[in-house]
């Protein structure tokens, strides 16, 4: 689709079509918002860094990871929506396990930038990555956002608490802020300050003012962590 008219209840297709529904459910996911952090999307295609949030470049992570024995690494997670923010630290303890199973890890600084107060923001959850982070010797930064990547220094702008600091780095795992796709972003389905995201209610996933408009996954706006262990709760 590249357009909803909910008005109409109708949507328009690539080809240019139109169709008119009964009941409409949304899946369409989210897209990486390059835009939010400037520099990270040329970040990730530059030789240091890449992102697991890409499957693309899944495998240039590993390689990176695979390749590393000293310097410094950086991990990131957003301060706006993300699918599975879990994500970006899974890569993270994986990483500093081969990095100690290979007896370098001494010989790294490994940062992990986080936006919130904890780790992750459930209780028992971040007992659990405090136990891990306090073993492996990450440096934590709570409460800490990423504000620009500058590929061509190797050097990532982090603010925390109202300063700035810049991190140089050897390796970077960048996780980008997440937003709707435009045609979802330009079809008025979204509250404002969403980015797009559907309003729905969230025990019922049926638009706030919609009755014959629904959505579910990543493009509905719902509280929590869009991932299958917030869906289970």
């Amino acid at each position: 689709m590249t357009r909803v008219h909910p008005e109409l209840s109708t949507v328009t297709l690539g080809s240019g079509a139109t169709i008119g529904y009964d009941q409409l459910v949304l899946a369409a996911g989210s897209r990486p918002d390059w835009d939010f952090i400037p520099g990270s999307a040329e970040a990730v295609l530059s030789e240091n860094a890449s992102t697991n949030y890409l499957f693309d470049l899944a495998p240039k992570t590993w390689r990176l990871v695979d390749a590393a024995t000293s310097g410094t690494a950086v991990f990131t997670m957003p301060d706006t929506t993300c699918p599975c923010a879990g994500t970006a630290q899974k890569i993270l303890y994986m990483a500093c396990d081969l990095w100690r199973s290979r007896g370098v890890l001494d010989d790294m600084r490994v940062v992990l930038t986080v936006p919130g107060d904890t780790i992750f923001g459930v209780p028992v959850v971040d007992d659990e990555l405090q136990r891990a982070i306090d073993d492996y010797g990450i440096e934590l930064r709570t409460r800490t956002r990423v504000r620009s990547v500058d590929s061509g220094t190797t050097a990532i702008t982090i603010e925390s608490d109202g300063a700035t600091e810049e991190i140089s780095y050897d390796f970077l795992h960048l996780t980008p802020p997440h937003i709707a796709p435009d045609w979802v972003v330009d079809c008025g389905l979204s509250a404002e300050g969403a980015r797009g995201f559907v309003d729905v209610d969230p025990e019922t996933l049926h638009h706030r003012q919609y009755e014959n408009v629904w959505a579910l996954g990543d493009i509905a706006a719902t509280p929590g962590s869009s991932s299958g262990g917030a869906l289970r709760k």
